[in-house]
């Protein structure tokens, strides 16, 4: 077993024997974090992987081989994920009661 997965059981056996609601809420809104993260980091990866070529390909032929519909749809992806990334940040910050 991976260090993380005990790190994760660990946690989720002290939650469950832990009275305290304060942690119980602080782990659940941490995993709640970790798994939105990790979709928008694979939804980048992908994203990723579909316009790493773009530079080299503009560096030796000057264009891209893609028509402008291809074009405006990958932009629009693109602007639709930076506006998801950036909304989600703010989302991710920590909750009011944490500080008590």
């Amino acid at each position: 077993m991976s260090p993380l997965l005990l790190t994760f059981a660990a946690l989720t056996r002290a939650a469950f024997k832990s009275h305290s609601h304060l942690f119980k809420l602080s782990l659940g809104h941490a995993i709640a974090q970790s798994t939105k993260l990790s979709i928008y980091e694979a939804v980048m990866q992908e994203s990723l992987a579909l316009t790493s070529s773009f530079p080299k390909e503009l560096s030796t032929t000057g264009h891209l081989e893609l028509n402008r519909r291809d074009a405006l749809k990958m932009t629009g992806r693109l602007f639709k994920l930076r506006m998801d990334v950036n909304l989600i940040g703010g989302i991710l910050g920590q909750l009011a009661g944490f500080h008590t």
